[in-house]
């Protein structure tokens, strides 16, 4: 094995077993990639300081060095918040320093390449501060001290994320950190090099129970749209609070109305338009993940957006939102459980929105909330909504529409499944809102009763629900191409002529205190800090091997839902079968369901399945890695609650982390826990 100036690298796995590698050694000080910066100082005459700040939240950091050719060795480094460090004493001017990095970033862990310092050969360079307590989740405000271990340097610190200068505020006092917040400090001395840049990010969870932007019970924003021409004619009404925000739409076919206005048959929407003009405001922004209003079958929209194709223009979303640094709460992919919208099936759309969810984690867009938004009547294909919730970690708040319906039996269907949705909301403890709410033409504004049949039982719903956010849709659809048939939709607009009667209880309704309007205190009372840092990518579930794990718990799939069964407790994971088809070219082959795991060491495993088959399956295929390494035999139990266990023959998992893919052929079955073991 060859190895650069003598220099052995040494691979630390997730055990510490130790494997030999090569590389080749750079003469550098300083070193900044995508993932971290590195360097290294001379901080006295005897001490090198060697720095790793990780640009991704590293969960470990290792440094590999050797002094001059000597024996390798191998530390932990020491973490404040994402900046590690670590000192090698009893040097002498110009011993040489040769030294790599492997860190973990999520569940995958990575090498750098190999640097070299010399030390005492530059200038000295003032010690990185320090921060205690080190940033963290606490349940209560924290005073933050900043030290420097250079006698007489001055700290310059930031409170907000920005990058600490020589302008910045010098610290002299312990800092209160009441709200979520990065903490940055750099350490500068006349004659020296400033030191590298400290940071630390401290979540306060104590600081309220409230979900993102969500105000105090009892509280409920008023949100109006659809489009900026009715939202300016809102606006401009005399004697009517502006509302606290404002709702409009695009989609993911072509992130529409995000970066300059477009009308697509339902009004113009223009992001811009709100962020340049609407100061002290929210924007409630509905993302559609079908071909828009055309919702045909066969279009798929969201098959593309689960399989990455829609990703250029999801990021462009993103990027919009995050340059306005004001609050927006994004319907991804709102109302999924309508016949209207023809999702494909619940698995693809929870794929597409968790993937829409992480682009704009990776875009570290923090002044977001993420809704899920039903459609509040019967759901489609008889799924339970439940089928379609995209899971806990992906979700802020849970939407419900509201457009009533002619007659008092498909109303009072309706307002079942809205209530319905209320519930699962408060299991789930999120906030509810009403995403989507209007009148149509079945309630005509001109009459009075219009009140008492729509308007009334609304905010009825809102108080016994603790509804948190009425989003109105103030619209003459009949003047919409895509909505002008004037039986279905109308005119809602408070303030068409004739509808004097709704509009005085309207304008009563939303100037009682309940009700948050655009105010100078807007943000304070959702809780909105344009400092906030953003939130990590939602990590995908892992499992150490030997283990057993709950079927539903996969990372990605295609044809299995999560479908509980009524007659049964546990929550099952059902295989279609062989819905074998390509869309662009895109081959999504048979049902099967993937799960990440990590081995500690080689060894032969096998799988065992707890499975009911009322069908007629009679084997699923096990896969390593996209490699077909064994078949299991899927009985037939006579029905779909009554269970049996199948196991596999053994095969091979080396240490490390794997993708581990059932996958079945043909007629689906039942799977309740999978166990993995020798």
């Amino acid at each position: 094995m060859k190895c650069q100036k003598g220099m052995q690298r040494l691979f630390l796995s997730l055990t510490m077993s130790i494997l030999l590698l090569t590389g080749t050694m750079t003469s550098v000080m300083a070193t900044t990639t995508a993932d971290y910066s590195e360097s290294a100082s001379s901080i006295d005459s005897d001490t090198a300081r060697i720095v790793f700040e990780s640009y991704c939240s590293s969960t470990y950091v290792y440094i590999h060095y050797q002094v001059n050719n000597g024996n390798q060795l191998n530390y932990l480094m020491q973490a404040n918040g994402d900046t590690w460090t670590y000192d090698v004493n009893g040097l002498v001017n110009g011993d040489v320093i040769d030294y790599w990095f492997t860190y973990q970033i999520g569940s995958t862990q990575k090498d750098t390449g190999n640097f070299s310092f010399t030390h005492g050969t530059v200038s000295q360079q003032v010690a990185a501060p320090t921060m205690s307590p080190s940033g963290g989740t606490y349940s209560n405000p924290q005073d933050v001290t900043i030290s420097c271990a250079t006698s007489g340097a001055d700290i310059h610190y930031t409170i907000d994320g920005s990058t600490p200068t020589t302008s910045s505020p010098i610290y002299t006092a312990p800092i209160t950190v009441s709200t979520n917040k990065t903490v940055k400090a750099i350490g500068v001395k006349s004659g020296m090099t400033p030191s590298n840049i400290s940071s630390a990010t401290y979540y306060i969870g104590g600081q309220s129970t409230l979900a993102k932007f969500e105000p105090a019970d009892g509280k409920t924003l008023i949100v109006v749209g659809q489009d900026r021409d009715e939202m300016d004619a809102y606006e401009a009404l005399p004697d009517i609070p502006d509302p606290a925000g404002y709702m409009i739409y695009t989609g993911t076919v072509d992130a529409a109305g995000m970066t300059s206005p477009s009308d697509k048959g339902a009004g113009m929407q223009d992001l811009q338009h709100w962020i340049n003009n609407k100061p002290h405001s929210i924007c409630q922004i509905g993302i559609d993940m079908t071909d828009y209003d055309q919702h045909q079958d066969g279009q798929d929209e969201e098959v593309k957006v689960a399989d990455g194709l829609r990703d250029a223009n999801i990021r462009t979303m993103a990027q919009a939102i995050k340059a306005s640094n004001k609050p927006v709460y994004v319907r991804i992919g709102y109302e999924p459980d309508g016949n209207h919208n023809h999702y494909f099936e619940p698995s693809e759309y929870v794929m597409a929105y968790r993937r829409v969810h992480n682009i704009f984690r990776e875009e570290e867009v923090s002044n977001v909330a993420f809704v899920w938004n039903v459609i509040g009547i019967e759901p489609a294909w008889g799924w339970d909504i439940e089928a379609w919730y995209p899971g806990d970690a992906y979700v802020d708040w849970i939407g419900v529409s509201w457009f009533g319906w002619p007659s008092a039996g498909e109303e009072a269907t309706a307002a079942q499944y809205r209530q319905n949705a209320a519930d699962f909301a408060n299991q789930k403890n999120k906030p509810l809102m009403l995403g989507e709410c209007s009148g149509r033409a079945y309630y005509p504004m001109t009459n009075a009763a219009n009140w008492d049949q729509y308007f009334q039982k609304v905010f009825d719903y809102i108080a016994l629900n603790n509804v948190k956010m009425l989003s109105y849709i103030n619209q003459d659809w009949n003047q919409q191409p895509i909505f002008s048939d004037p039986t279905i939709w109308g005119d809602t607009r408070i303030q068409q002529p004739g509808a004097s009667y709704i509009y005085n209880k309207w304008k009563a309704e939303v100037s009682k205190p309940r009700y948050l309007n655009e105010s100078a205190n807007l943000y304070a009372a959702i809780g909105f800090d344009p400092s906030t840092p953003a939130e990590p990518v939602v990590p995908e579930p892992q499992y150490d091997i030997p283990t057993v794990f709950e079927a539903e718990g996969f990372y990605d799939y295609y044809n299995f839902v999560q479908a509980p069964i009524a007659a049964h407790s546990n929550n099952l994971l059902l295989a279609w079968g062989n819905w074998d088809y390509v869309y662009d070219n895109i081959p999504r082959g048979n049902s099967w369901a993937s799960y990440k795991i990590n081995a500690s060491s080689t060894n032969n495993y096998k799988v065992t399945i707890r499975l009911s088959n009322g069908n007629a399956a009679t084997t699923a295929t096990i896969k390593l890695d996209g490699n077909t390494v064994a078949t299991i035999n899927i009985p037939q139990t006579s029905d779909w609650e009554t269970f049996t266990t199948s196991t596999s023959s053994s095969f091979n998992i080396s240490a490390g982390t794997h993708t581990l893919t059932i996958e079945q052929t043909g007629t689906g079955f039942n799977m309740d826990t999978i166990e993995v073991s020798q």
